[in-house]
């Protein structure tokens, strides 16, 4: 409630089905694209280096914002894509070479 809510039916990395629905908050100002633990879990299995961190949550290289794939989002029957570049959200300042995630 208060949010942009949505049901998810499939998210995809680079066009390969995860088979993963979802509840999610779409941030209609940016990219930022909330969903659920397990769907978030198997989205980022697939990014190269994604990593679950206690203290921050998935944290995605921040070189990632050179690369040409993408993360897919199926709602209402119709597949948004979203470069996997706009999804290195912003560094964590730590040297490590890190970035938040935007999902």
């Amino acid at each position: 409630k208060g949010y942009w809510q949505v049901h998810i039916s499939d998210a995809s990395v680079n066009g390969i089905s995860l088979g993963q629905a979802s509840e999610g908050i779409i941030d209609t100002g940016t990219t930022l694209v909330i969903v659920g633990d397990a769907a978030a879990q198997v989205i980022h299995k697939k990014i190269s280096g994604a990593v679950n961190d206690p203290e921050n949550g998935w944290l995605v290289p921040c070189s990632l914002k050179s690369n040409t794939g993408n993360v897919g989002f199926k709602m209402g029957g119709k597949t948004f894509n979203v470069p996997l570049a706009d999804l290195v959200y912003e560094d964590l300042g730590d040297g490590s070479g890190n970035c938040f995630s935007g999902v």
